[in-house]
């Protein structure tokens, strides 16, 4: 009953109510934790409201996507000796253990921002106000609200794999309507700031550093074309 609702983005209806379920909704999950067994259910019909054009929406779906992302199904360690073990695996010293991919998550996190990407074409001849106003930015709230959650906690390193295919074209899509950013209260320099704060593996480092040295993979595209 809890879980069994409809995803309604309905504008012309007042938020409240829902609001009020998605309350009500992530105080059970944060309550059974490692007994709530609808994942697989609710995540999907989360995404399909993080960009309800309501901000007020939006921000509990985030929360409660970020809850849904930390509670969800991994395996346990049963003894403090599993514990070390895992944590040993780790050769990077950052004490970081791997846990059971959330595959539902990641794949919806992926086409909400594949989405979030194919909106941004239509921003092309749009006012400042107009934009605001727009699909594309309800994605932005929407998804500025879920990454900044993530970022500033462990769970930060779960974009990592979205950063450069994704999150790095998303921002520069940010950059071309800046006055509708600040209309919006949308900081596009935050997000550099919040992903240079996320604990990278020696890999992931060095990822970051060839896009650096690469002008963000500009330079290399630019080489495969002229090699082309």
């Amino acid at each position: 009953l809890i879980c069994d609702f409809e995803v309604d983005t309905d504008v012309k209806k007042s938020p409240f109510a829902l609001t009020c379920r998605l309350s009500f909704l992530r105080n059970y999950l944060r309550t059974t934790t490692n007994r709530f067994h609808k994942f697989d259910e609710i995540i999907p019909k989360m995404f399909k409201l993080l960009a309800h054009p309501y901000e007020i929406v939006s921000k509990e779906v985030a929360i409660l996507l970020f809850d849904l992302l930390l509670y969800g199904p991994t395996d346990s360690l049963q003894t403090f000796d599993q514990f070390l073990s895992e944590i040993e695996k780790d050769k990077s010293g950052l004490g970081n253990i791997k846990h059971k991919e959330n595959k539902i998550f990641k794949e919806s996190l992926k086409s909400f921002m594949i989405n979030t990407l194919e909106l941004s074409k239509e921003n092309k001849g749009k006012t400042a106000q107009e934009i605001v106003n727009s699909e594309f930015m309800f994605h932005i709230k929407g998804l500025s609200s879920l990454m900044y959650k993530m970022l500033k906690s462990s769970l930060g390193t779960e974009l990592v794999d979205y950063l450069v295919p994704y999150i790095l074209p998303i921002i520069f899509e940010l950059d071309k309507v800046k006055d509708a950013c600040q209309l919006s209260d949308i900081a596009v320099d935050g997000f550099f700031i919040a992903f240079a704060s996320v604990r990278y593996d020696t890999n992931e480092t060095q990822k970051i550093i060839d896009l650096l040295e690469s002008n963000m993979g500009s330079e290399r595209s630019e080489e495969r074309r002229v090699g082309k």
